[in-house]
């Protein structure tokens, strides 16, 4: 079964620069993904959300059948390096392991540099969103707001998860404080300050 295509793209800090200069134009990831020509989305790297682009073209082939065109989209120079960076990412890869190539454009480069945790809850620190939170009486659960109070505590998402017992508690965090953001904004206590919210999309 394809794999779903996310709003957000994350790449490697040592590419962030070749995408915002155009001379990256694609990226290759393992697997099918399902993806229709003009989905936005947006790209990060380096902690930050740099812009947003639109899908151009789509194509799944095996990875014996990448090229060194498809390599140089990518910001490669050929098939060579950009196989032993695939299989330095993605561990041993067999030559039929499907592929899927996603070609993008740059719609809109962000001038101010948000940060991707901050980008999620449109543009407010995560303690931010937990101190509103405690300060207004929502329907949060006694383990919710233990958990708001240990970030307040920590100051960071990261922290609180080990404190939980493991970093992967982090997606318990992050949706917790969707949740939270979410009522905040129908409530009209806050208001996005990014204005290229993901909403849009």
């Amino acid at each position: 079964m394809p794999k779903k295509f996310r709003k957000h793209l994350f790449f490697d800090g040592r590419y962030a620069e070749k995408i915002l200069k155009e001379e990256k134009t694609s990226t290759i990831r393992v697997g099918k993904y399902s993806i229709k020509r003009g989905r936005s989305f947006y790209i990060h790297a380096r902690g930050h959300v740099l812009g947003k682009a639109v899908v151009t073209n789509v194509k799944i082939k095996p990875l014996k059948e990448l090229t060194d065109e498809d390599a140089k989209r990518d910001g490669f120079k050929n098939k060579k390096e950009l196989l032993k960076a695939l299989k330095k990412h993605y561990g041993k890869l067999d030559k039929d392991t499907p592929v899927t190539i996603i070609e993008f454009k740059i719609q809109d480069k962000f001038k101010d540099e948000i940060s991707s945790s901050d980008f999620a809850y449109g543009g407010y620190k995560a303690t931010e969103i937990a101190k509103l939170a405690l300060t207004h009486d929502f329907d949060l659960s006694e383990k919710e707001k233990e958990i708001l109070k240990t970030l307040l505590s920590t100051g960071s998402i990261r922290k609180t998860a080990k404190q939980m017992g493991s970093l992967n508690k982090r997606f318990i965090i992050r949706k917790i404080l969707k949740k939270v953001f979410n009522t905040l904004v129908k409530e009209n206590i806050i208001t996005p300050k990014i204005k290229r919210y993901e909403e849009d999309i």
